[in-house]
This record gives C-alpha cells, sequence and structure tokens, in this order.
C-alpha cells in the first residue's frame, strides 16, 4: 500500500512546525546593542513618571510573539528581570528590533528595581 504524497508532505510540514514552535516559546530579552539610532537618541532620558524613576532603572526590552506569549507571560518575564520592582510599558515595534521571525514584537519596559535592602552595618 502506497502513501499519498500529499499526506507526506503535510506530515513533514506538521513536524516542522512544531519543532519550531518547540524551538522557544518564552518571551526573551533582546540585546541593546540592535536598539535602532532614532530609538537610542529618544532613551537618553527616562520619562516623566508619578512616583518619579530612582536613580537605578534601567529598560529592559524583550521579543514575544502575539500567537505564542500571551500579555501575563510577558509581563511575569519582564518581573522577573526586574526584580519585581516597578515596571512601565515605555514602547513595543515590530520593525529592525532583533527579534526572531516566530517572536517578531519587541516590548520596551521601564525597571525600576526595588530598594536594596538595608545592610546590617548600618
Amino acid at each position: 500500500m502506497a502513501v499519498h504524497p500529499n499526506r507526506s508532505r503535510a506530515a513533514i510540514g506538521a513536524a516542522l512546525l512544531v519543532g519550531l514552535a518547540a524551538c522557544t516559546t518564552r518571551p526573551y530579552p533582546v540585546d541593546r546593542d540592535v536598539t535602532p539610532p532614532w530609538e537610542t537618541a529618544a532613551e537618553a532620558e527616562l520619562p516623566a513618571a508619578d512616583p518619579p524613576f530612582s536613580p537605578r532603572a534601567h529598560r529592559i526590552s524583550l521579543c514575544y510573539g502575539e500567537g505564542i506569549n500571551d500579555e501575563q507571560e510577558v509581563r511575569e518575564v519582564a518581573a522577573e528581570l526586574c526584580a519585581d520592582g516597578r515596571l512601565l510599558v515605555e514602547h513595543q515595534n515590530t520593525f529592525w528590533n532583533g527579534c526572531s521571525v516566530l517572536q517578531p514584537v519587541r516590548v520596551t519596559y521601564i525597571c525600576d528595581p526595588p530598594p536594596p535592602p538595608p545592610s546590617e552595618n548600618q
């Protein structure tokens, strides 16, 4: 009994899609070196916020896929990278952002980490 060629192709295609989806499904940080020049200049200073950001505030950029990751999962990864500090979404984009084809959306958060614990010597 011969296998129909279209069934074989469909099975191979489905296996490839499953394999690609399994490569990474978790949002991942993107290197600041791939920041487009027009964003670098705009990000020189932190925006005003209430309450104001501390001097320890910095930016975290993550790549994710809208069809793969939900908003809560992206926020959880950002919270881990920010040591559960205050997070504010600054912007997101899908152009020239250093993200993969399967997770093409880049979101940038401003992270204001919690203050360090007081030292025991004080």
